[in-house]
Formats: C-alpha cells, structure tokens, sequence
C-alpha cells in the first residue's frame, strides 16, 4: 500500500496494521522500537538513516552520503514549492507574502528561536548553550569564522560556503549576492507593506486618501515611540501579530498632525495652529 493510502486509513506506515499516533505517522509499538533503535545508533555514532555509516562533522546525525542525499532532497522539495507559491516549510500551505513559509510556520518559527532565546541555546543548532555576549554557541561561532576567514583570505565571496565567484575592494559579498540581496530585500519591503496597507483598506481613515506612496501604518491609541517599532520592523510586527486592530492605516499628512496636535484637523475644523 502506498503512503497516500496508508493514510488515508490512518494506518501505520511501518507495520501497515495498527492505528496510527495521533499526528505521527507510527503506530506506538513501532515508534517506541524506533525511537530505542534511534537512540542505539546515536549512541554509537553510526548514521540514523542507514545505520552503517560513521557520523559526518558537519551534521553529527548522518554519514556524508545520505546527507549529501538529504540536502539534495530538500533542494528538490524547497525549488518545487517555490515554483508553486507555496511554504518552503510544510509545503502545503500558500506562502506569506515577502516571506518564505506560511503563517503558520512563520508562526512556529518564531516560537521556536523565542524558546531558543529563553533558554539560552545557539539561535544556529539549538542545542548548545550560547557564548557570552553572543546567539551563538562558541562551536558554530569558531565555525563560521573559521569559514569566513578561509574565504577572505582567498578573496572570494562570503554569502555561502557554496559561493566561489571572487569578491572586489574587500567586500564581503561578490556582486551577484550583493544585487540580488537588494533586489530582494526591497521586493520583500514593497510586498510586506502593500499587504499591510491592503489589508486595512488601502486608504486613509481619516481623509480617505488612496495613494500608496502617501501612507503610513499609525497607531490607533499612540505610543509609536514606546513601541520601538518603525519602518519595516512595524511592517513585518503587524504581519506576525495577525494584523490587530490597534494599528491603521493614514496617510503621512494626517499621521504627522496627530503626532504633533493629538488629532487631525481634519477631525477638529476649528483646531487653533
């Protein structure tokens, strides 16, 4: 039986019998044999997908082939949902506009590297305490300054350990990454604020102005400036909080009067300058 049929019948994937977990694809007697067989080979540092490989430096959970296949599976599966306008995460989900991943996993996501900050652990592994004075621990800090050193040394481009195109005037990026890094970054801006703007009417409330260039994201009740928040950090704050209603949409003539007066002329006619 294939897996689409497998859970269609909510059935084991392994034993092909029992009921499966609640929102695992096991059942309880093969996830408990899998998880001791898991913990056997980890144990043992042999690879936890064929069993027979020694650990490779880079992961410490797979040999060098099956993590050479792991990552070319992922490539296939994040090139395939981004084709299709959906999460690079599940997979399933449409994307969040400016984002890779849906609201859903951008959700989690967050919850996860908050969890990660609470708890004092590497923002890049998770799993060892960070260094003082930084979100890393000091195994990924030496490693990603080991890499980083290596490929100054050698001139050549620092976005990825993959990049080999040599850089100019000592940057640290060669100039396809530093262009396509802008050309990014400021359609990623546009996409965050027009779905901001868009969502909360696309025009002013005050003066009904429409012009997207003339708007701004306001607070309802003040306190802009206690908030911390400006430009696209409130953009992308408003997205992850699921657009509440304490924020609006005005345009920069209006937010600016009531910044400065309280409230806009336009409200009070007879507001004394």
């Amino acid at each position: 039986m294939t897996d689409s049929i497998l859970s269609q019948n909510d059935l084991c994937v392994k034993c092909k019998k029992r009921a499966r977990q609640e929102g695992l694809r096991y059942c309880a007697p093969c996830l408990e044999r899998y998880r001791i067989q898991r913990a056997h080979l980890r144990a043992n540092s042999f690879c936890l997908s064929c069993g027979n490989g020694v650990l490779s430096a880079r992961n410490q959970t797979l040999c060098v082939p099956c993590g050479h296949k792991a990552r070319q599976k992922r490539a296939r599966r994040v090139l395939q949902a981004r084709q299709s306008g959906l999460c690079t995460r599940c997979g399933k989900r449409p994307r969040l506009v400016g984002y890779k991943k849906c609201q859903n996993c951008r959700k989690a996501e967050v919850a996860y590297h908050d969890n990660a900050d609470r708890a004092a652990k590497c923002c890049h592994c998770h799993k060892r305490n960070r260094a003082d004075g930084f979100t890393t621990c000091q195994y990924c800090l030496d490693k990603h300054r080991a890499r980083n050193e290596a490929k100054k040394e050698q001139g050549l481009c620092r976005y990825s350990a993959n990049c080999r195109n040599r850089t100019e005037n000592a940057l640290a990026y060669c100039e396809f990454h530093r262009q396509r890094g802008i050309e990014r970054n400021t359609a990623r801006r546009y996409a965050r604020r027009k779905l901001v703007i868009d969502t909360y009417g696309g025009r002013c409330n005050c003066c009904g102005e429409n012009e997207f260039k003339f708007l701004a994201i306001d607070h309802v009740n003040g306190g802009g400036q206690k908030e911390g928040a400006f430009g696209p950090f409130l953009v992308r704050r408003v997205i992850v909080e699921g657009f509440p209603e304490r924020f609006q949409i005005l345009c920069h003539n209006c937010n600016h009067a009531k910044g400065i007066y309280g409230t806009c002329p336009h409200k009070t006619a007879d507001l004394v300058i």
